[in-house]
């Protein structure tokens, strides 16, 4: 199994879709695009979707990872809208207190890490129950 396929695999996929969380189940080793396919969305909506609409990803480590577009950019719509669904993906996902909550990402080669445009904090920090 290469890289990429390994990392689809042991990462956990969110969206937010009709302002709802939206949790992949585990082991999924699909991209957000195939999902939205497997939801019932034509290409071109799962396209616009991806284009402007947030999802991210609980890496192999535990950090969450948020981003919108396929350049993994943040904004102020994304940013409020993650952590209108944070309290709920954390509960629900089991993300552990250490982990880091990182918005938007740099794009590197397959294999290597993405660093991430921000960071907000550890999940510890930022959770209210």
């Amino acid at each position: 199994m290469n890289k990429e396929k390994a990392y689809h695999q042991a990462r956990r996929m969110f969206f937010m879709i009709d302002k709802k969380l939206v949790l992949a189940d585990r082991g999924y080793g699909g991209c957000h695009f195939d999902w939205l396919l497997d939801f019932g969305f034509s290409e071109n909506k799962a396209k616009d979707f991806i284009e402007k609409e947030l999802r991210g990803v609980i890496d192999p480590t535990g950090d969450i990872k948020f981003f919108t577009g396929e350049n993994w950019e943040i904004n102020e719509k994304i940013e409020k809208d993650f952590f209108e669904i944070f309290s709920e993906l954390v509960s629900r996902a089991e993300v552990k207190p250490e982990a880091r909550v990182l918005g938007g990402a740099i794009r590197q080669e397959v294999g290597k890490v993405w660093p991430a445009r921000k960071e907000y904090g550890r999940v510890g920090e930022i959770w209210t129950k």
